[in-house]
């Protein structure tokens, strides 16, 4: 299975690299709050964004990994804010508004992630002192993210091998299927998971051997 990681680039070495997950964090944060609070003037976004391509040029991280990346949450982004227009006055102005606030912030947690060892960066978010309980739940998130992937690329791929034929209504209809399949099986799967760390000993931490 071909796996889509977060951190792929994380093992490169580059000046951004090389900065500590902390301060990197903190960086990262304090942008984002700057980029929505920030005056409704279209210089403060291009320097923002300029900023963002320097630092992406300097990382050594290919551009078009970081295209792809965006590519695959901007047509989430797109579906909400096409519904804004329609319950204000401003809507328009609004929704153009969100969606540059929301690409430059996505653009600045791919570099994150993508400059950062996800064990690091979960270090440094529990030095930073977030709750431990969000530091497991995004752990486990990355580790069982692959099966979930694996288990998605199983089902299409027999999909694919029963001769589907590409009509528009049964497309929807099994994608709908493949949709509630995946989820009850990510419930079953959290289920054992969860009896079997309970069996095991398990008391919210977990232990370095």
């Amino acid at each position: 299975m071909k796996h889509f990681y977060l951190d792929k680039y994380s093992y490169l070495d580059s000046p951004v690299h090389r900065i500590r997950p902390v301060i990197k964090i903190v960086a990262s944060f304090a942008f984002l709050i700057y980029v929505i609070i920030s005056p409704e003037k279209w210089w403060n976004y291009s320097i923002g964004f300029l900023g963002l391509l320097f630092l992406i040029f300097i990382s050594k991280i290919p551009f078009s990994f970081v295209v792809k990346r965006t590519m695959v949450i901007l047509p989430f982004l797109i579906l909400v804010i096409i519904f804004i227009p329609f319950f204000n006055e401003n809507g328009i102005k609004i929704a153009g508004l969100t969606f540059i606030k929301s690409f430059l912030s996505i653009i600045t947690l791919i570099l994150l992630t993508s400059t950062t060892k996800f064990s690091e960066l979960l270090r440094a978010l529990s030095s930073l002192g977030v709750p431990r309980i969000i530091i497991l739940i995004l752990s486990f998130m990355y580790r069982y993210f692959f099966v979930l992937v694996d288990e998605l690329e199983k089902m299409l791929r027999a999909v694919k091998l029963r001769s589907f034929k590409n009509n528009r209504f049964k497309t929807f209809s099994i994608l709908a299927n493949i949709v509630g399949v995946l989820f009850i099986r990510s419930y079953e799967r959290s289920e054992r998971v969860y009896n079997a760390m309970s069996m095991r000993g398990f008391d919210g931490e977990i232990k370095k051997l």
